[in-house]
């Protein structure tokens, strides 16, 4: 396979170096999504280094097939003719790089929490200290919206008909076990039908919370909270009903997308968002470092479960921040903090707080004596999850499925803050739930 590599300086941020996606792109000629890809099945290597050298793509044989000056960071390079066809050659032949998160052997086997020098973080070594986290950048719109009919004739038509009847059985076996109607199938559809012509993965995600004590009052700030300063992993793990309970349909998720032959990435992000967002007095009670420590024990937890219970490399756990990295998390913080509900109202259901009400009150088994103070919790809630919802569009632009495992009733609130920007709702499909006699179970 083909191996990219980029030397570059990379931009500073409190002594830790970081560069992004776009920038690489640019220095490169091939789009984001490629580079992104690059990286996840660790044909990318980032190299700080104090002066900027060349970047070189190599053949397998070590060939140097293109060697260009890279010049300023973001100054966009016209790309060769030998450029253009190596794009082409990694695009057309999308199968020989199998985009997949690489997990070496003994990846998150008993390591200490407090002592990291190493981690991984979409699939590829990143040495905290060296370089740092890659935070993907907003792809231009050129870019999101470039599946268009010519973009895949020059693949043959025996191709395009593989691609065509995997992505129809993709969609019908989705649209089958699915609880709710799927969310955008026509979107879903275009992306396997992508995936198989050529090669680029379809993403999945979702969320899951990281246990912590039952919600209290807190007098200074009147607000609720809970701390994450003792968690229990095996029992923060058998009892969220998005986990343990819901292994089965895990599985049958990741052999759906297996038996339609389309490469794809299944990411849970663990909200470590939310001691930031929805659990402030908590936070200042035990710090920053002592509540993120205890969630990455939990994330390791259960990537460790995950990869035993389901198939290894099937999904990636990560936490929320830690796949954004710090810059990009700090923007995130700031969007949260200056978004208000009266902002997100206009494009959210007349009876959004109630249905949260129930939602949360049903979801947390909340002590009666609290619902006083439920419902500024509660559009913390649908203020966070819509932030999260328009940062997703930065992170991978419009080529994520979200896997739904919360209720159904609570699906508009992360599309709020896209809506508001112009931005296309998020594809969703609905088959982590079960279904009894019309009812869904757990659909909270």
């Amino acid at each position: 396979m083909a191996l990219a590599r980029i030397s570059q300086d990379c931009v500073m941020e409190e002594g830790r170096p970081f560069t992004n996606v776009v920038e690489v792109a640019r220095m490169t000629g091939l789009s984001p999504q490629t580079i992104f890809g690059l990286i996840r099945s660790d044909g990318i290597v980032l190299q700080n280094n104090k002066q900027a050298l060349e970047p070189v793509l190599m053949a397998q044989d070590g060939q140097i097939l293109d060697n260009y000056q890279s010049g300023l960071i973001g100054k966009r390079v016209q790309p060769s003719k030998e450029r253009d066809k190596i794009t082409s050659r990694i695009e057309s032949e999308g199968q020989r790089y199998q985009r997949r998160f690489q997990f070496p052997r003994e990846r998150r086997s008993v390591r200490s929490t407090s002592q990291k020098a190493e981690r991984r973080c979409i699939g590829y070594q990143v040495q905290r200290t060296r370089i740092g986290l890659l935070p993907i950048t907003k792809v231009d719109s050129a870019e999101t919206e470039r599946f268009e009919p010519g973009d895949t004739m020059y693949f043959s038509k025996g191709a395009r008909e593989d691609a065509q009847r995997a992505a129809l059985l993709a969609v019908d076996t989705l649209g089958n076990k699915s609880v709710a109607p799927l969310e955008r199938p026509g979107r879903i559809k275009e992306l396997v039908y992508n995936a198989v012509l050529k090669g680029t993965p379809v993403t999945l995600i979702n969320w899951i919370c990281p246990p912590g004590s039952p919600l209290s009052y807190d007098a200074n700030s009147n607000s609720l909270y809970r701390r994450f300063n003792q968690i229990d992993n095996q029992k923060g793990f058998e009892a969220d009903y998005r986990l343990y309970p819901r292994l089965s349909l895990e599985q049958t998720l990741v052999r759906t997308f297996q038996r339609t032959k389309a490469p794809f990435d299944y990411i849970k992000f663990v909200a470590d968002d939310n001691p930031f967002c929805l659990y402030q007095a908590g936070l200042e009670r035990d710090g920053e470092v002592a509540t993120l420590s205890n969630i990455e024990g939990y994330t390791d937890y259960v990537q460790n479960q995950l990869d035993q219970l389901i198939n290894p490399q099937s999904i990636f756990v990560t936490r929320w921040s830690d796949f954004m990295g710090s810059q990009m998390f700090k923007e995130f913080l700031y969007l949260y903090n200056s978004t208000s509900i009266n902002d997100l109202r206009p494009y959210l259901p007349e009876d959004v707080i109630e249905t949260e009400l129930d939602v949360i009150e049903k979801h947390t088994n909340l002590d009666p004596a609290l619902k006083t103070y439920l419902e500024p919790f509660v559009q913390k809630v649908i203020r966070q999850y819509a932030v999260e919802g328009y940062f997703l569009y930065r992170l991978f632009g419009d080529t994520v499925v979200l896997a739904w495992n919360e209720s159904t009733n609570r699906t508009a609130i992360i599309d709020s803050l896209r809506k508001a920007r112009g931005i296309p709702p998020l594809p969703k499909i609905f088959v982590l739930h079960e279904k009894r006699e019309g009812i869904i179970k757990d659909n909270f």
